[in-house]
């Protein structure tokens, strides 16, 4: 919770960000990434992939959202249970087995499976898919390369499909408020964080080319400054030309 204290901390940083705020790196500076046009728009996350997922056939991975299955299956809250009133077809895979049960406990719902994604190939599947959803998982993986490796796999194996991976960013403005205050906002599940560039670096190492990029937020925050939104959304296809040189 922001405090006293944090904003007086806060006015105390003003003077060295806006000293920081003048700096002009040199365009071919290896460290510097332009991410400019990525930081002049957002758009709230759930929308936009009902949107993108309409009338598509999805596979999503980590679909329970747990721990809070059991509360959001009740309020209709499951971003889940969305997808599959505006996507043709919808198949669930999460690795956590007691939530699963209650989910279909409660939903009579069974297009899905308990399966660890790191280990899973195309031959898990028989469906054919058009996208898959791997919506705020990665950063939990302690393998996300391997993760994104099987992935492809399944992705060459339906023909056009694509991968829309979204995750939380390193840069959130609300993250580094509390970091003013001494607090670190981070899910305890976490092991890392990804940026812009670190994501799309991480993509095209396990053989995808990048499609499209986002920032997303909640309407509260959609108008924060530059690449400070809450998280991210890649999609992503597999590269036509790729040599596994990390395996």
């Amino acid at each position: 919770m922001i405090n006293f204290e944090t904003i007086r901390n806060y006015c105390r940083l003003l003077p060295g960000l806006w000293r920081l705020a003048s700096v002009r790196y040199p365009k071919k500076y290896v460290f510097l990434q332009n991410w400019t046009s990525l930081g002049g728009s957002a758009v709230e996350r759930e929308s936009w992939i009902i949107n993108f997922t309409c009338n598509k056939r999805v596979l999503h991975i980590g679909f329970l959202d747990s721990p809070f299955t059991a509360e959001r299956v009740a309020k209709g809250q499951l971003l889940h249970l969305k997808l599959r009133n505006s996507a043709a077809y919808v198949f669930g895979v999460d690795i956590d087995n007691k939530a699963l049960d209650l989910y279909r406990k409660t939903t009579k719902d069974y297009e899905n499976a308990c399966l660890d994604i790191s280990a899973a190939t195309e031959g898990h599947f028989k469906q054919e898919f058009d996208v898959i959803l791997f919506g705020e998982v990665l950063e939990h993986l302690v393998e996300p390369f391997a993760a994104l490796k099987n992935l492809r796999l399944i992705c060459l194996s339906n023909r056009g499909c694509e991968l829309c991976v979204t995750v939380p960013n390193a840069y959130s403005l609300a993250a580094f408020v509390a970091c003013l205050n001494g607090e670190e906002l981070v899910h305890p599940d976490h092991y890392f964080y990804f940026s812009p560039n670190t994501l799309a670096h991480l993509l095209k190492a396990a053989g995808f080319e990048m499609k499209s990029m986002w920032l997303y937020a909640g309407p509260a925050l959609l108008k924060t400054p530059g690449l400070t939104k809450h998280g991210l959304i890649a999609v992503s296809v597999p590269a036509s030309q790729f040599t596994d040189r990390l395996v």
